[in-house]
């Protein structure tokens, strides 16, 4: 009887006529204790918090479905700073090896740069020479071929002061740091003056601010400061001057902002020196480098600086250079993958010196020492290109020992006093010499 009023209760929970009572009771309890729970959380919520109770009743919360701890990050918005620093190993981007040429490809992350083309009137068509010079003959070699470019006019005076804002940070293909493009300010300025490139430090976004004080500190940027001139005597500086001053190192010590060296304390990373007071940047413009201020001259007249190699330069204290440390520091440890990816950049497959030309080292041995002088061969070849020789068999055919040679493997034609030497040992030897 109990069964009977009990299925008659729960068969209208019954979606269909498949499933049994019993089944259809289970859930309804189910279904029940799940909206006590419910309820009862609320209700503790309430208690703890009753200063939004009145909140919560007047504007009942939407009760959204129950989600696990580690299903939070689909509803994250992932930025670049929470990427870097969650990334420990992955500094790269790898591929998975299903073809030779990607297995050992290896490319520095970079998802802040700009995807597109560059400014037009920025750049210049880029005519390939092959490593020729004017008469067309190889003064560089391995050069030849490679993907179609066009020259970026990189502005590495940075003459124009004011403020200028950072468009974007793009790749150049001539250079190993990438490029940023600048928006000046100044209503007035037009063309290249208005849009410019420069070398972007390490650490560059589009949305940053960038300024320029090679002409000089402005007047009335800094209340109180005044900046020395040559010919002044030194003298104690008051507590005014010195705030002062260090109010000006802390607004103009940002990355990308153009100083003389003058104003750049000891101890400070710069790169793009110049040499000249109003000449361009020209050292310490690769990828990752970046050099440091070492000290200031007593003469007043020259600053140490310390370049990448570890040579300390003095240069002049007008010359000015770009705070902060070039981008791209990751280039370095790049991996190209295969040999057609070198050939896109434009570099030819290199072989050793010595190891080219078989016809022309035979030649030398056994036709033109027989027949003319040696300082005569050596001009023949060095009018035909050749521009060094093996000297495996000739050390020993024309009286050079090994210790006379000192071990040197081939004969740098082009060097007139180690040819010179060379002729002279084998003429005392008496070995086939005609000279």
């Amino acid at each position: 009887m109990a069964d009977t009023g009990r299925r008659v209760c729960f068969e209208h929970l019954k979606p269909n006529k498949k499933i049994s009572w019993r089944r259809a009771e289970t859930r309804f309890l189910t279904s029940m204790f799940s909206s006590l729970r419910g309820s009862s959380n609320l209700l503790r919520s309430l208690i703890s918090r009753p200063q939004q109770a009145g909140r919560w009743i007047s504007h009942p919360p939407i009760l959204s479905t129950r989600t696990y701890v580690t299903s939070i990050w689909k509803n994250m918005k992932n930025s670049e700073l929470s990427d870097s620093l969650s990334r420990s190993k992955e500094l790269y981007k790898t591929y998975k090896p299903i073809t030779p040429g990607i297995r050992h490809l290896k490319r520095p992350l970079n998802p802040h740069l700009y995807a597109g083309r560059p400014v037009r009137f920025l750049t210049v068509a880029k005519r390939k020479k092959g490593g020729r010079n004017n008469s067309g003959k190889i003064t560089v070699r391995h050069r030849g071929g490679g993907h179609k470019r066009r020259i970026r006019t990189v502005d590495f005076k940075r003459m124009n002061p004011g403020i200028h804002d950072v468009v974007r940070i793009e790749y150049d293909p001539n250079r190993s740091a990438h490029i940023a493009l600048l928006h000046n300010r100044d209503p007035a300025a037009v063309g290249s003056d208005k849009w410019s490139y420069i070398i972007a430090t390490d650490g560059m976004r589009a949305g940053d601010n960038v300024q320029s004080f090679r002409q000089g500190i402005p007047d009335g940027f800094i209340p109180g400061f005044k900046e020395k001139e040559e010919g002044d005597e030194p003298s104690t500086e008051n507590s005014a001057q010195i705030l002062a001053l260090g109010l000006l190192r802390s607004m103009t010590l940002k990355p990308g902002n153009v100083l003389p060296l003058r104003l750049i304390p000891p101890g400070t990373v710069i790169n793009t020196i110049s040499l000249k007071p109003n000449g361009p940047g020209i050292l310490v413009r690769s990828a990752g480098s970046f050099g440091q201020v070492v000290a200031q001259d007593e003469g007043n007249r020259y600053v140490h600086v310390r370049l990448q190699s570890g040579e300390v330069r003095k240069i002049l204290r007008d010359c000015c250079a770009t705070i902060g440390k070039v981008s791209n520091s990751l280039w370095k440890n790049r991996s190209l993958g295969k040999a057609g990816r070198s050939r896109w950049l434009g570099i030819r497959p290199a072989v050793r010196g010595v190891a080219m030309n078989a016809f022309v080292s035979f030649f030398f041995h056994f036709v033109l020492c027989d027949l003319f002088p040696c300082h005569l061969v050596m001009t023949i070849l060095m009018e035909v290109g050749v521009e060094s020789l093996s000297l495996t068999s000739t050390r020993y055919r024309y009286g050079v020992g090994e210790q006379k040679a000192q071990g040197r493997g081939s004969l740098d034609l082009r060097d007139r006093r180690t040819v010179t030497r060379w002729l002279f040992v084998s003429g005392q030897e008496g070995k086939r010499s005609k000279v």
